[in-house]
C-alpha cells in the first residue's frame, strides 16, 4: 500500500493526510500502515506455526529478510525470538506504539 492509495481512499491530498495522522496518531500514515502490519506479524506468530517467510508474506513483505529487520526494529527482538519468548510475561506487546517517524 502507497501513500497515494490511502490519499484516493480518503479523498484527500497527502499534506492533508500525514497532518492528519500526525495530530491524532503521532506517526505519519505509513508508519501507521507498519505498525498494523507488525501487530499482525506477532498475532500471527503467537497463534500460528506458519514459518516466518509465511508470517512475512502474509504481512506484505517480499522478503523475509526486511520482514525480520523491520520487526527487530520496532520491538527489538527477532520474530524468531518473540516466538520462543510467547507466553512469558516479558514478550514484547504488540499493541505497544511508538511515536514519530
Amino acid at each position: 500500500m502507497a501513500l497515494e492509495d490511502l490519499c484516493q481512499a480518503s479523498c484527500v491530498s497527502a499534506s492533508k493526510l500525514t497532518g492528519l495522522f500526525k495530530d491524532i496518531e503521532n506517526t505519519t500514515p505509513m508508519g501507521w500502515v507498519r505498525d498494523r502490519r507488525m501487530e499482525r506479524a506477532c498475532q500471527l506468530l503467537v497463534q500460528t506455526d506458519d514459518s516466518l517467510a509465511a508470517v512475512s508474506a502474509a504481512v506484505g513483505f517480499a522478503r523475509q529478510g526486511s520482514f525480520s529487520e523491520a520487526f527487530k526494529d520496532r520491538f527489538g527482538v527477532t520474530p524468531h525470538a518473540f516466538r520462543a519468548m510467547r507466553g512469558q510475561t516479558s514478550a514484547p506487546q504488540p499493541e505497544s506504539s511508538r511515536a514519530g517517524e
